[in-house]
C-alpha cells in the first residue's frame, strides 16, 4: 500500500508539471494567446498514465484539473474586473486546492450579462485579436438573456472530446452493423441559440458517423429522413422527442426499427410518452443528454436501465454548491455550477446552469 501511494504521488507530481510553472502564471494576453490548449496537457496525461483520459483514476484527473484552474485564475488576474472579484473573495493568488478553490463567488446570468455583453470588459483576450464564437441564451433557466463568448479553437477541442466520449460509451451498442450510422439533430441553429449550434458540433464529432442537421421538423422532412439505410440517434428537445409518435405513425416497419436511440433535453420525457415511443419503435432506448448555455454537455445518460448522468471527463468542472459556494454533501440538494476548463481566452468560472 504505501508503494501504491508513493507512486501515485509521483504520478500527480509529474501531472502538475504537465502545465509549466511559464504556462501556469502568464503575464500578458500575448502569452494567454499562445498557452497551448488543456487538450493537449489530457492528451500528455493519458500518455502518461497510459489509459484514456475518461478512465484515468479521479485523485490522477483532479491533480491535472487543479493544476488547471489555478492556470486559470492567474489568467484571470490579467483583467481588472475579474482580479477585483476575485480579490474580493479573500484570495490574492490561484487557489492551493480545492477549498480554497470554494471560495471563489459563483457567477450567476447578472455577472455574465456585466462581463460578456456590451463592450465585454470581462473577456482576458480582447475580440479584436479576432477566432472567437459568439452564442446566446434566450434566458431558459432565468429571466435574463446572455451572450458567452468562446473561442473557436478551443471549441472544436471539446466538440472532439464530448464526441469521442459518446462514440466510445453511450452509442456503440446500438449503432451497429455495416450498414450507414446516423446522428439526427433537431436542435434550432439560428438567432445565435447555443443549443443548435453547439450540440451539433459534439455530435458531428462522433467517430464513424454520418451527422444530419435537420433542426425542428415535420412530418415528411422526417419520413423522408428515416427512409435512410441504416442504424439511427436522433437528439432534440422533449417535445420534439415525445412528437415523433405523431409524425412517425405511419413509417414502415424497417424504418420504425431503424431508430435505435433518441437523445432528449430540456425537460424530463414523460413515462408514457416513453412507452409509446418503444412500442412504435421496438429497437429504441431513450437517453437524457443535459447541457447549457455555456456547457455543450454536461451530462450524459449511458444506460437506458440507469438513471444517473455521467460527466465527460476533462471537459468541465461540474459542481453542486450550497448558497455559500461550498460543496454540498453527498445525497444532498445545490445548485448545479459548470466551469469550463477549456477556455484560456475568455474564461468564466464557476457559472450557475
Amino acid at each position: 500500500m504505501i508503494q501504491t501511494n508513493l507512486v501515485s504521488n509521483s504520478i500527480k507530481e509529474q501531472l502538475k508539471q504537465l502545465i509549466t510553472p511559464e504556462e501556469l502564471q502568464p503575464n500578458s494576453i500575448e502569452e494567454v494567446v499562445k498557452l497551448p490548449p488543456f487538450f493537449e496537457k489530457m492528451k500528455a496525461c493519458a500518455r502518461l498514465c497510459e489509459t484514456t483520459y475518461s478512465e484515468i483514476d479521479h485523485s490522477l484527473q483532479n491533480a491535472l484539473v487543479l493544476r488547471r484552474l489555478q492556470q486559470m485564475t492567474n489568467t484571470l488576474m490579467l483583467n481588472p474586473l475579474w482580479k477585483e472579484r476575485i480579490e474580493q473573495s479573500g484570495l490574492k493568488e490561484a487557489p492551493r486546492d480545492f477549498e480554497e478553490w470554494q471560495q471563489l463567488p459563483v457567477s450567476d446570468k447578472e455577472t455574465m450579462n456585466d462581463f460578456f455583453m456590451g463592450d465585454r470588459p470581462g473577456m482576458v483576450v480582447p475580440l479584436n485579436y479576432d477566432g472567437f464564437e459568439v452564442v446566446a441564451s434566450g434566458g431558459t433557466s432565468g429571466s435574463v438573456p446572455v451572450e458567452t463568448v468562446y473561442s473557436l479553437p478551443e471549441l472544436d477541442d471539446t466538440y472532439k472530446i464530448a464526441g469521442q466520449f459518446m462514440g466510445q460509451y453511450m452509442l456503440p451498442d446500438f449503432l451497429i452493423g455495416n450498414d450507414p450510422k446516423w446522428i439526427i439533430n433537431t436542435l434550432a441553429d439560428y438567432q445565435m441559440w447555443s443549443s443548435g449550434t453547439m450540440v451539433g458540433g459534439v455530435l458531428q464529432k462522433i467517430p464513424n458517423i454520418n451527422y444530419l442537421a435537420v433542426g425542428p421538423m415535420g412530418k415528411q422532412v422526417y419520413q423522408h429522413m428515416m427512409s435512410y439505410k441504416g442504424p439511427k440517434a436522433i437528439q432534440g428537445v422533449t417535445a420534439a422527442i415525445a412528437r415523433l409518435i405523431e409524425i412517425g405513425v405511419d413509417l414502415n416497419e424497417e424504418a420504425r426499427k431503424s431508430l435505435r436511440v433518441a437523445l432528449y433535453g430540456s425537460g424530463v420525457l414523460p413515462h408514457r410518452n416513453q412507452l409509446e415511443l418503444k412500442e412504435l419503435y421496438p429497437n429504441l432506448k431513450i437517453l437524457s443528454y443535459f447541457a447549457a448555455t455555456q456547457a455543450e454537455a454536461i451530462g450524459l445518460q449511458l444506460k437506458a436501465e440507469s438513471s444517473y448522468l455521467a460527466a465527460v471527463p476533462g471537459l468541465h468542472l461540474i459542481e453542486i454548491v450550497d448558497d455559500q459556494g461550498r460543496w454540498v454533501a453527498e445525497g444532498e440538494e445545490g445548485e448545479l455550477v459548470v466551469t469550463r476548463l477549456h477556455a484560456h481566452e475568455s474564461p468564466c468560472p464557476l457559472v450557475y446552469t
